[in-house]
């Protein structure tokens, strides 16, 4: 497999991933999990029992969802780049898909993971006032994601492009 295949392999696999997790965030956004889940509090269930299912892996938590394709993508995006280093036409976008997807994750991981933690995951509910500040909170923080993402997959596209438009290594 030349280089350019490769490189066009793994980006088509960050692209996969990239719109799962896109149509995944959209999805929670207009169907308004954070509302519901926040209400309900099922992930919360257990929340001061010693033993118990961490809240990412309790039932009903919609990063269940997420879990397989996050490190997967993460992965083909910062392949991509290292087998396409070498290939200038698609590097700088290869690039920008990575850097893209790695703001995404870290953003999810130290941003976004202490409003999921009180807001859905916390043995004593929020406020009302407290709840809604959280979710409006959250709801800004994935429009950002969202972005990431949508940067991320187009910048993916174009670094597929860019690679047909030269010749194989």
């Amino acid at each position: 497999m030349t280089r350019h295949r490769a490189t066009t392999a793994l980006l088509t696999l960050a692209q996969a991933g990239q719109a799962h997790v896109f149509f995944g965030l959209l999805y929670e956004s207009v169907v308004r999990i954070p509302d519901r889940l926040s209400t309900d509090r099922v992930l919360a269930a257990g929340a001061d029992e010693p033993g118990g299912a961490p809240p990412l892996l309790r039932p009903g938590n919609p990063a269940l969802y997420f879990l397989p394709s996050a490190p997967l993508t993460l992965a083909a995006s910062l392949g991509a780049l290292v087998a396409g280093r070498r290939a200038p036409a698609g590097r700088r976008w290869s690039a920008t898909s990575a850097a893209a997807t790695l703001a995404f994750v870290v953003e999810t991981a130290t941003v976004l993971h202490p409003v999921n933690e009180r807001l859905f995951h916390a043995a004593e509910p929020p406020t009302d006032d407290e709840r809604a500040e959280l979710l409006r909170r959250w709801y800004r923080l994935n429009a950002i994601r969202l972005v990431f993402v949508g940067i991320a997959w187009a910048s993916s596209q174009r670094a597929k492009s860019r690679l047909r438009g030269t010749s194989p290594a």
